[in-house]
This record gives C-alpha cells, sequence and structure tokens, in this order.
C-alpha cells in the first residue's frame, strides 16, 4: 500500500507528458485488474491522470470527432486504445468540457460517467454538466469551482448530483484545466467519484466513535483499555471518579500499577490471556486507590481484533464489590453468631416449611428441651420431616392439662403470634409461642419457640408466698404500730394533760420545777415515740402534705425562743437571719417545716461546743419582690418562688465519709455515738420531709469548722389578714367571754382518765360536760341529750368511734325533726400517728382530727373554731408566749411548756406590775430589761433581790415570771413603766426602744 500511494504521488506530481508516456498502458491496466477493490480506486485516478496527459497531448484528434464516442474512433494506435481501455476500466466518471467554448459544453464523457449518471453520451454532449445539480444551484462547492475556472487552476469538490433516474450522490469532483503549449486553458477534465457509501460508512464511523466517546465519558461503569503492552490507552470517567485519579495520571501507565500486590500476578495472567484470545469473565482482583484503600472488583475482559487477527488489546470492565463483599462478610459473621445464639439460647427453636413439612431449621436446645436428642441425625438428613417430629413431641405432652388451659386458635387467618404454656408429663412446664412466617403476606413456614418456665414457675410460686408472706408481715407491722401508737400516747395524753392541769392550779415553786420536768420529760418521750413512728410513716408511704396558710415570722420567733435558753446554757449565740423580702404568710405543710427546722436545729446544738449557730431564711426566687396571691386564688398560682432555709454552725464537723450515710435512718455516725444522744432519725425524717415539699436537704461541712444543713421548698406567698392571736397566744383561758349561750359538750372515750382530762379541762371554763364510755352511749347520749360539740375517740369496745358517727349523720339526714338536724360537729381523738387514721375518720363524717396527746390550745381552738365561741384569758398571761425546751415536737402539737400566771390571791387588784416597776429606779429598770431582753434568768433574780423591802411584792412576781418563762410579761410590763417615768435617763429610753421592738415582733408568735 505504501508503494502504490508513493507511486501514486508521483504521477500526480508529474506533469510531463514524456514521463506519461514512459508509463506501460499495460502495467496501469494490470494494477487496475489485480489490486482488486482496496486498490481500484488508486488505479482510475492513475488511469485519469494518464488519460488527460494523453488527451492533452492528442486533443486535436479528439476535437476532429467531437460526436464520436472515444470508444469509436478507428485508427488508434495501440497504445492509444491501451489508454481508451484503461479509461473505459475506470470505476470514475470522466468528464472533458471546451473551455474555449461559451458555457464549457461537454466533449467527452467516460462509459463509467454514463454508468454512475444513467445519461448516454449523446444525451450530455454539448450541454454544461450543472445540470447535474437539479435545483440545488447554491450548493458551497459551486463557488469552488466558479473561482477555479475563474483563475485557469485546479480543484476538488463534494457537491450533491443528480442521477438520470433523480436519486443522489455525493459526487468528489476533482476539476483540472488542461493547457496549450501557449499555457492557455483550452479545456477542463472532471473526475468524478460517487463517494455516498464512502460517507454512509464514515458518519457510521463517527457515530460509533461518538457512542465510544459517550461510553468512556457518561456510563456509570468502570472501564479501561489497555494496548498489547498492558499499558492503559484510555479509562472512563467513573474509572477515575472510583479510584480517585487524574486521567494524565494513568494513560500510558502500566494497569499493573494500580492494583494491589496480592493481584498483580492474576492480572499479568488475565492479559497474557488476552494475548491469545482468552477472554476473562467476572474475575475477584483488587484494585489500589489513590488514597491507598483497596477496592473489592470484579474483572472482565474482552481482547480486541483487528480484522481476524488478535492484536494484543483488551477492553476490561470492572465492578466494585467491595460494599457487597463487606455485606457478605456482615452476613457470614451474622449468620455464625445467629448460629451461636441459637446453639447457645436456652430456648428450642424450630421452624417448618407450611407447604412440604420440611424442618426447615431446628437447633440443638429444640432437641435438649424436648429430650429427643437420637432424632437430630435424622432430621438432618431429611429422613424425618418436621410434622413428623412434632408428633415425636406430642408423646411427651400432658394432653389431657394441655388441652384443658388451651383454646381453639385458627392459625391460618392473618399474621398472628400466638404465646401458650404446654405442660410435659414428666412435670415441666415449656413456654411456646408460635405464628407463621410471611412474605408478602404469604405465609411460607411456621415458627415454633419452646422455653423450659419450670424454675421461673416455681420462682414465681415462691415470689407469690414471699410478697403475701411480706403483705401479712406489713399489716403485722402496722397493726402493731397502731397499737404502739394508742398504748404509748394514751397514758402520755394523761401524763402530759394532767400536768398542764397541774400547773394551771398555781403549784408553789418547787412543785412548779417538778412539773416543768415531768412536763419536758413528757414531751422528750413524745419526740422520740414521734421519730420511730414517723420512720414508719415514711417507708409506708403514708405521709402527705397538709398546705395551709400561716406565718412564717410568728414560725421563726417561736424557734427563736423555743432554742434561746439552751443556746444561753451553752454559751452559744444564736442568731436567726430574715432576707428583706421574706414573704411573711405563705403556705405550705407549717408542722413538717417547723419540724425539719427543729431537727436541724437540735443537731446543730447537740454538736457545737462553742461559737454561733445561725438560722438563715432567704427569698430564692429570681425577683426579690416575690408576687402576693390572694388567699382565694392561691391554689392556681402558677411560677412559685423558693425559699432556702439554711441551718449553720460552728461546731465539729463532719468527715466526708460519715456524710454518705448521714440521711440514713437508724444510723449514727461517730460524732452521735460520742453525744450519745438521738435516735438516729432526725436527718432521715428531715430529709424524706423536704423532699415531700418539693425539695432536697443537702449537708456542707468541714472538719473542725461546722456544718450548713440547707435545703429549698417552694411556697406560696398570700395576701392575708394578719393572723388573728389564738388562745394560745393570747394567754391561758380562763372562762367564756360574756354574752354566750351555754355550751354542751359530750366526752366520748374508753378510758377514764381521758375522759376526766377533758372534763377536767372544759368544765372550769364554763362548759358543760357530759361522758361516753363507748359509740353506743354516745349514739344515746346525742339523741336524748343534742349535744353542741361531740369529742369522739375512735378506737372503743362495743361501737368504735367511726361506727357512731355514721350513724349520727345517717340520723341527721333522715330525722329532720331532730333538734341537731344542722350535722353536730364531732371531732375525732386518736392516738394514732398514721394519716390513713384521719382518713378513715373524716370518711366516716368526722368535721376534724386531733392526735393524742392533746394539748389545750388546740382543744380551745378547734371548739372556737366549730362553736364560734369567745374566752376570758389570764390577765397577766394574756402576753405570754409558749416556749419549749425540747426538739422534736410531735406533728399535730403546737403547745410547748405554758407560761403561768400568778394566782389572784398575791397580787392587789389595783397594783399591777406596770405600776410596780414605775415606782423602781430607772437605772435599775434598765438593767431590769438588758438582763430580760437576754432571757439571762439569773441577772433578773439577782435584780429581783437587789429591791427594797418595799417592793418585795413586784421581787415575787418578777420571781414568778422567771419560773414560768413570762419574759414577754415582764417585757410589756416594762413598757408601760417606761410611759409612766417621765424621768428616765437616755440609755432606758434606748433599751425599752429595744424591748418594744421585740414585743412588736414578739406578739406574731
Amino acid at each position: 500500500m505504501h508503494v502504490v500511494s508513493s507511486f501514486w504521488a508521483d504521477i500526480w506530481q508529474h506533469s510531463s507528458s514524456d514521463f506519461a508516456m514512459m508509463l506501460s498502458p499495460k502495467l496501469v491496466l494490470a494494477l487496475a485488474v489485480w489490486g482488486g477493490a482496496s486498490l481500484i480506486y488508486i488505479c482510475c485516478q492513475v488511469a485519469v491522470k494518464l488519460a488527460l496527459l494523453y488527451a492533452q497531448n492528442n486533443l486535436d484528434k479528439l476535437a476532429e470527432q467531437p460526436a464520436t464516442h472515444p470508444a469509436d474512433v478507428p485508427g488508434l494506435t495501440p497504445e492509444l486504445d491501451l489508454f481508451r481501455q484503461a479509461v473505459a476500466h475506470s470505476s470514475n466518471g470522466l468528464i472533458i468540457c471546451d473551455a474555449q467554448q461559451p458555457d464549457l459544453p461537454i466533449i467527452y464523457v467516460s462509459p463509467s460517467f454514463e454508468a454512475l449518471t444513467g445519461y448516454d453520451a449523446a444525451e450530455i454532449w454539448g450541454k454544461n454538466c450543472r445540470f447535474l445539480q437539479g435545483e440545488e444551484t447554491e450548493q458551497i462547492g459551486l463557488d469552488d469551482i466558479r473561482q477555479a475556472v475563474a483563475a485557469g487552476t485546479k480543484c476538488k469538490v463534494l457537491l450533491r448530483n443528480y442521477r438520470k433516474d433523480g436519486t443522489a450522490f455525493w459526487n468528489e469532483l476533482t476539476l483540472s484545466p488542461l493547457l496549450n503549449n501557449n499555457g492557455v486553458v483550452t479545456h477542463y477534465v472532471g473526475s468524478q467519484v460517487d463517494i455516498s457509501h464512502y460517507l454512509e460508512t464514515f458518519k457510521s464511523l463517527q457515530d460509533s466513535e461518538s457512542r465510544y466517546r459517550h461510553l468512556y465519558e457518561e456510563t456509570p461503569a468502570m472501564l479501561h483499555s489497555v494496548d498489547a503492552q498492558a499499558r492503559i490507552v484510555n479509562v472512563s470517567h467513573y474509572w477515575l471518579e472510583k479510584l480517585g485519579y487524574e486521567k494524565a495520571e494513568v494513560i500510558g501507565q502500566p494497569l499493573c500499577n494500580f492494583v494491589a500486590e496480592d493481584s498483580k500476578q492474576d492480572i499479568q495472567r488475565i492479559l497474557l490471556a488476552s494475548d491469545t484470545q482468552a477472554d476473562c469473565r467476572d474475575k475477584l482482583c483488587y484494585f489500589l486507590k489513590k488514597n491507598g484503600d483497596r477496592m473489592d472488583v470484579l474483572l472482565s475482559t474482552l481482547a480486541e481484533y483487528d480484522g481476524t487477527t488478535c492484536s494484543g488489546s483488551s477492553l476490561g470492565v470492572l465492578v466494585d464489590v467491595t460494599e457487597r463483599n463487606k455485606a457478605k462478610a456482615k452476613l457470614r459473621r451474622n449468620a455464625a453468631l445467629l448460629r451461636a445464639i441459637n446453639d447457645l439460647l436456652p430456648t428450642g427453636i424450630f421452624v417448618m416449611d407450611c407447604h412440604s413439612n420440611q424442618a426447615l431449621f431446628v437447633n440443638s436446645e429444640f432437641y435438649h428441651i424436648w429430650q429427643l436428642e437420637h432424632l437430630q441425625a435424622a432430621v438432618v438428613k431429611g429422613e424425618l420431616n418436621g410434622e413428623q417430629l412434632l408428633t415425636e413431641c406430642l408423646s411427651n405432652i400432658d394432653l389431657g392439662a394441655f388441652i384443658a388451659a388451651s383454646t381453639a386458635e385458627d392459625f391460618s387467618h392473618g399474621n398472628k403470634i400466638i404465646e401458650d404454656e404446654v405442660p410435659l408429663l414428666d412435670g415441666r412446664t415449656l413456654r411456646r409461642i408460635y405464628g407463621p412466617i410471611q412474605e408478602n403476606h404469604v405465609t411460607f413456614a411456621y415458627l415454633y419457640v419452646f422455653e423450659d418456665i419450670t424454675e421461673r414457675k416455681q420462682a414465681v410460686q415462691k415470689l407469690a408466698h414471699a410478697s403475701a408472706a411480706a403483705e401479712a408481715a406489713n399489716r403485722a407491722k402496722s397493726e402493731f404500730l397502731a397499737n404502739m401508737s394508742h398504748e404509748l400516747r394514751s397514758p402520755l395524753n394523761a401524763i402530759l394533760g394532767f400536768t398542764h392541769i397541774l400547773k394551771n392550779d398555781y403549784p408553789k415553786a418547787d412543785q412548779q420545777e417538778n412539773l416543768d420536768i415531768i412536763y419536758r420529760s413528757g414531751e422528750h418521750l413524745l419526740a422520740l415515740i414521734n421519730d420511730v413512728l414517723d420512720i414508719s410513716k415514711i417507708e409506708a408511704g403514708q405521709v402527705t402534705l397538709l398546705q395551709n396558710e400561716f406565718d412564717l415570722y410568728r414560725l421563726l420567733d417561736e424557734l427563736q425562743q423555743m432554742f434561746h435558753s439552751s443556746m444561753r446554757d451553752k454559751g452559744l449565740q444564736f442568731e436567726i437571719v430574715r432576707s428583706p423580702h421574706l414573704p411573711r404568710i405563705v403556705c405550705s405543710d407549717r408542722l413538717k417545716l417547723r419540724q425539719i427546722l427543729i431537727n436541724l436545729l437540735s443537731n446543730a446544738l447537740k454538736f457545737t461546743v462553742t461559737g454561733t449557730i445561725t438560722l438563715e431564711a432567704r427569698l430564692s426566687s429570681a425577683s426579690s419582690h416575690p408576687p402576693v396571691i390572694p388567699v382565694a386564688a392561691s391554689s392556681a398560682a402558677t411560677d412559685q418562688p423558693t425559699l432556702t432555709f439554711a441551718v449553720t454552725d460552728t461546731g465539729s464537723g463532719i468527715p466526708l465519709a460519715d456524710q454518705q450515710r448521714l440521711f440514713e435512718a437508724f444510723v449514727q455516725i461517730q460524732s452521735g455515738l460520742t453525744a450519745h444522744e438521738g435516735t438516729g432519725l432526725g436527718l432521715a425524717i428531715s430529709s424524706e420531709y423536704v423532699r415531700l415539699l418539693g425539695g432536697e436537704l443537702t449537708v456542707s461541712s468541714v472538719v473542725g469548722e461546722g456544718s450548713t444543713f440547707s435545703f429549698e421548698i417552694v411556697v406560696t406567698p398570700v395576701e392575708s389578714d394578719f393572723c388573728s392571736p389564738s388562745p394560745e397566744s393570747q394567754g391561758r383561758v380562763v372562762g367564756l367571754a360574756a354574752h354566750q349561750p351555754s355550751y354542751k359538750i359530750l366526752v366520748v372515750d374508753d378510758v377514764a382518765f381521758n375522759r376526766r382530762l377533758l372534763t377536767h379541762l372544759l368544765t372550769p371554763v364554763g362548759f358543760e360536760v357530759k361522758q361516753a364510755t363507748n359509740g353506743k352511749e354516745a349514739l344515746a347520749q346525742w339523741q336524748a341529750w343534742h349535744p353542741d360539740l361531740i369529742w369522739m375517740d375512735m378506737r372503743m369496745p362495743v361501737m368504735s368511734g367511726e361506727e357512731a358517727t355514721r350513724r349520727i349523720r345517717a340520723l341527721e339526714a333522715t330525722d329532720p325533726s331532730n333538734p341537731s338536724a344542722g350535722q353536730t360537729p364531732i371531732i375525732a381523738l386518736t392516738a394514732s400517728a398514721f394519716d390513713d387514721n384521719r382518713a378513715s375518720a373524716i370518711a366516716s363524717g368526722c368535721n376534724d382530727f386531733v392526735s393524742k396527746p392533746l394539748q389545750a390550745s388546740e382543744i380551745f381552738n378547734k371548739m372556737a373554731q366549730y362553736l364560734d365561741v369567745r374566752y376570758q384569758y389570764d390577765a397577766i398571761a394574756s402576753t405570754t408566749t409558749f416556749v419549749s425546751t425540747r426538739a422534736g415536737f410531735p406533728a399535730g402539737d403546737q403547745q410547748p411548756q405554758t407560761q403561768q400566771s400568778l394566782p389572784p390571791s398575791q397580787t392587789h387588784p389595783t397594783e399591777t406590775l406596770p405600776n410596780l416597776l414605775a415606782r423602781t429606779p430607772p437605772s435599775w429598770q434598765y438593767a431590769l430589761t438588758q438582763a430580760t431582753l437576754d432571757l439571762d434568768d439569773k441577772a433578773i433574780l439577782t435584780l429581783a433581790s437587789q429591791l427594797a423591802e418595799e417592793h418585795q411584792s413586784l421581787a415575787q412576781i418578777i420571781e414568778k415570771s422567771v419560773k414560768t418563762f413570762a419574759y414577754k410579761t415582764l417585757l410589756a410590763s416594762l413598757q408601760q413603766a417606761s410611759l409612766q417615768t417621765a424621768s428616765l435617763q437616755q440609755a432606758s429610753e434606748t433599751s425599752l426602744e429595744e424591748a418594744s421592738s421585740l414585743q412588736n415582733g414578739l406578739s406574731g408568735s
């Protein structure tokens, strides 16, 4: 091919007729015949060129016979005849136009032209060749022809021509001018080649190349082409994207450069096989990404051919199976895990095909549970199907018990999972779960899961027995505590009650002191009992909150007075710090808050030898001015502020290890054991009460420096009138106020001294009292006597207080003519410490509830509440306060040790204490005021002993005030005396102002 091309180039470039004559026409013809289809085109071009050269030399001869076909020209020389034959055998259409005539008429066409266009030579001689263009006279190549003709130059253009039958073809026209010896163009020779087929082939090649390029650029497949030397020729964009390379980094590089080391030999074998026309399909290999990561791929190769010969090049297709392999590995691991779980689970699993009844899966535990290990091999081999295996299981079932406990279940409807128990003949019980396995809502198998629950059922039965025993023990404990509460609190009620009555009879000084000791000891014993009962109530979950409005300032004043003497006796400074915006009237559980603070202050007092004990109360809300909520709207309050209480001491401190156990019940840390006091319940009770109030009790302590116990509770500030003074705060009740009716009071109690206590308390005041020993007597007394109020004990023989109350309420509802038909107030009396007794009493119809031991102040308060009764109070004791020297009052008690007034016989009716004090020197009054403010009883008694003979009655009153803790009365009298003494010195005025301030504070308590 290369030789022919060179030859053609030489021929085309050589324009000498001498050179043309040198060529043998036979050689030209032989080339045309021998070359085959691949050389026809070239040989034709040679023949045309030679014909042109020959025609140029013999043009005169052709011109002499213009109307004659060259094949018919007689007398041609042998050489000319050979050229004629060469032109006749050429596939190119040859046409010669006369350039010296107008419109360039055709003077010659070759037979190939006739065959190409379908026109005979006679039809077209003398015409311009433009008729071949049809109506397409403005084709692009025509301008090139016009320019070439005008310039007398050669041109080559592509035109769309039309045959005689009207069909179009693409004509590659080569137009060459012929010159005479003078260099003048005399003719134009045109060579026509129909290249329609070549254009179609070229377009197909272009389309194929476009598809090939699109395949590499756009297809989401990893493709690469390698040559015979295994170098990369081309790669797809997806190949580059997946492996992370740029195209310039891979083209021309050996494919093995991108393959993992353990796959290079496999790749080399695959490429070697491509040379031998052996393709590869889905070979697992490992390629390397640019970042060094491995990619699992399936490689397929396809050898490329040059004709029928393998070129050594190949096309490779990679499929990324990295994630697939990871998923397969995960599935294998999961399958292994599932097998291990199935083998280790204490449950037997059996899956049966619902169509063939074949056992699809059976784990080893299934055989073990059913004791069918001897059948495992037969099932594995398929010798025993699932239905037969289940039949073997039936032989172990206690069918009678199973059928009795089972219900019929239609298994084929819906996706049901059924669970039941299967009793076995050997006494064991299996738990069975079975249901269908579905795909696209079509059942294809059944799943059975069996679990041996024999031990579990036995444990449940034991637990049920233990729970029943524990419940019985708990009931017994509750009954014991209730009985203990009743048996202990009832005698204490008598001790404390009659001690109070004896103190009201104005005993001698030594008797007063003895009664104080009895009263304080009784209170201490009651506090210990209440601690045990409180922790029992907490453990039983029987503690509830009793929200009410109370004066917080009065509570703090009460604590100040309660602990002042004890603090002073130990030489401690006691401070109560109130924040500036501390609300006065709040809504919370006053009794529980009081007990918490008493417990914390008692502990601080117990473990502090020197220094200061501080009780701080402050508002902890974001705003320093809490919203004041009217009483009627307090229940709807939102965003309630919190109060923080902190008790700080300078005691021994608590080690960190002990702080962890500080709030446990019945636990005393080392310092508590050293003190030899308490039950170890105070902090446990306080912690639970704080939790009920919505806070948490915390401790911060440093050994040798002291401790701080603090907590926050949610309270509701309320807008209310200042708390009216109760009988307790106004003094001892000595009678009924004037202009009141005679009130009939019925006291019902099976214990004689309890009835006697209330009778002795109420009768001297002016109440008419009758007694009943049980509910039946109470019912009869109510019907016959119609009392105004009933004090009803709950636990009595014959008929309980609850039953009597229910019957009274029933009679009131059914007998409107009864004079008592407006509901007689009934107040329950009980020695129980449990709240459920309160609820039971209220449910039976009682209006209220009072716990024993009874306190005189509470008795009078309740009667004032329900009868609207008004009292007369002792003149001297009218401003006294009640001070307790012991912490740990029971939750229902508000009456500590009561201050007593002097007998009327010891004072002249007109000689009041302020008058007596006004006659003393101002300096002595000042000293007495200071001692009273300090609650220094020794200093007060010393000052009283210094009085002259004429002031002995005053000295006796002062001594009595000290013994009865009537400091408040003494301060009030000093204040009145100061108003009568115009010459009081400035120092005394200052002291009395302080006394007045303290009096205002104490008046709220």
